[in-house]
């Protein structure tokens, strides 16, 4: 017999769609910032690949902090859901 294995891949929105959650996630590192929030038109309207450029048009000051560190902040957050 051999193992078999199942991966679930949901490209967001597929299964679970957390496009709010992502942006109430995205507007607590903002506001931590000063930085301006964002609703769901901005988040479709800017959200882009490579998601650096998306990080770097809501405001982020990559001089100040790291792309990385930021990231990091964000996933850290929603995953701590």
């Amino acid at each position: 017999m051999t193992a078999s294995a199942t991966i679930i891949w949901d490209w967001n929105g597929t299964l679970l769609n957390d496009v709010e959650y992502s942006i109430q996630t995205m507007n607590s590192l903002l506001s931590e910032r000063g930085l301006d929030l964002i609703d769901y038109e901005k988040y479709r309207q800017w959200f882009e690949f490579p998601v650096i450029k998306y990080y770097q048009k809501l405001g982020f000051d990559f001089t100040r902090e790291s792309f990385e560190e930021v990231g990091l902040e964000f996933m850290k957050r929603y995953f701590a859901g």
